[in-house]
């Protein structure tokens, strides 16, 4: 057996999926339907699967390591900017005191800007940056006047 990890809406069913582990779970989460973890709609649904795949009824997902690392990595890894503009009493003087010019030249805020601007997710263009495409991102994308918007 590979293994069983019961969870509630967690990174760690994530994980778990990532590592090869047999995961179901029991809410409709963001990932439930993204191919590396065993949905549940109901109670009793819920209550039987890990039933049925302690009696090897439930193959592995296909897939479903390298599904999971990806959600893992755009979730936990692309999708969070860390930035000094947050709204705590410690951090508000840091961005405060810059000209409004320098705060769009802030790479966290051109990150934001260009997700918006663009209409793409900001995981997408966290990557493009981390991988150094980030003009082609913004070269490729067209604008939101010629999305017709």
């Amino acid at each position: 057996m590979r293994g069983l990890v019961l969870s509630f809406v967690s990174n760690i069913e994530i994980e778990a999926a990532a590592l090869g582990k047999w995961v179901p779970v029991s809410s409709n989460s963001y990932y439930a339907g993204l191919g590396f973890v065993w949905s549940s709609w109901s109670r009793a649904d819920y209550s039987e699967l890990p039933q049925r795949g302690l009696r090897g009824e439930l193959p592995p997902k296909p897939d479903q390591t390298e599904k999971a690392w990806l959600c893992l990595y755009l979730t936990t890894v692309s999708n969070r900017l860390w930035t000094e503009f947050a709204p705590q009493r410690t951090d508000s003087w840091c961005w405060c005191r810059r000209q409004p010019a320098d705060l769009f030249q802030h790479h966290a805020v051109l990150h934001i800007l260009t997700a918006i601007t663009q209409s793409v997710p900001l995981a997408l263009v966290r990557h493009c940056w981390r991988t150094g495409h980030s003009q082609t991102l913004i070269q490729c994308l067209p604008t939101a006047e010629a999305k017709g918007r």
